[in-house]
């Protein structure tokens, strides 16, 4: 999948359980895709961060419907949003820190960014096809 063959697991189940499965494991990059108009992004969110599974400087990319809303939250901020379509909007996360780092790690990230942007489409159209958590390990 857009060249991480061998360096991700697919989780086909309900999110909690999937992300519990993986407390104590920590991600730089997490894929998400919750199936859309159940409520389900706030609470995938929260199951990561409750797990702690995203890494200091990690990235989640969350698939969802664009009329769902991501609740402000002090864990998280939405550092850029892009919408496909009529219903499709691709949110990219991370932690939320002390203003002098939060500089830094947003530098870091627009580069991240940039490297995913052209294979963005492709990522969509995999987590589209099914119910399921990606994480890609590094």
């Amino acid at each position: 999948m857009c060249g991480f063959e061998g360096h991700y697991d697919v989780y086909r189940m309900e999110v909690g359980r999937a992300l519990a499965a993986l407390e104590g494991q920590t991600f730089h990059y997490i894929f998400a895709d919750p199936p859309y108009n159940k409520n389900l992004v706030c609470h995938t969110l929260s199951c990561i961060f409750g797990y702690g599974l995203l890494d200091s400087d990690g990235l989640i990319i969350m698939e969802h419907c664009r009329q769902e809303p991501i609740a402000d939250d002090p864990a998280y901020e939405v550092i850029r949003e892009k919408t496909y379509g009529k219903e499709t909007r691709v949110s990219f996360i991370c932690r939320r820190f002390p203003i002098a780092v939060s500089c830094y790690l947003l530098v870091k990230l627009q580069t991240t960014l940039e490297r995913f942007s052209t294979r963005l489409d492709d990522l969509i159209v995999e987590l589209r096809k099914g119910y399921y958590t990606a994480t890609v390990q590094p």
